[in-house]
């Protein structure tokens, strides 16, 4: 497992850690705080991309992910995204949850470095305590 790895992993599963008694609201809030923090790094367009290349990428796994084009706007796409888990048990809304956001880091961390991905995640849900990464080659 690489140092990056290890990074994402650590930042995973602090974001997995659902706390609510509704793990679709918290999921769509976690969500919503991610589109949002991203946006103005990579643009709205860029963001709504890679969630969609997300939501494509899993919806093998989770057939009940949106499917399709999404909405313009990432907060409309997020709405989407919680009101598909309506119908899902809270063990298949943090397995799908935990899919999505893994592939998202994947992509974003391509994009713009795992540094950069990891830090923008801890940010967008106030993680603390969570280790970081070494200076990137």
């Amino acid at each position: 497992m690489t140092i990056k790895d290890e990074g994402l992993l650590s930042v995973l599963d602090a974001l997995t850690a659902l706390h609510g008694a509704e793990p679709m609201d918290e999921v769509a809030i976690a969500w919503q705080k991610v589109v949002r923090k991203f946006t103005p790094l990579i643009g709205a367009s860029s963001v709504l991309l890679i969630l969609e290349r997300s939501l494509e990428s899993n919806r093998k796994a989770f057939s009940w992910l949106p499917a399709g084009v999404l909405p313009v706007r990432p907060d409309a796409a997020v709405e989407q995204l919680h009101a598909s888990m309506a119908q899902q048990s809270p063990a298949d809304i943090l397995a799908a949850h935990r899919a999505l956001l893994s592939t998202f880091s994947d992509l974003m961390t391509t994009l713009i470095g795992a540094r950069l991905t990891i830090q923008f995640l801890r940010a967008a849900l106030h993680i603390d305590g969570v280790t970081g990464l070494p200076e990137e080659n």
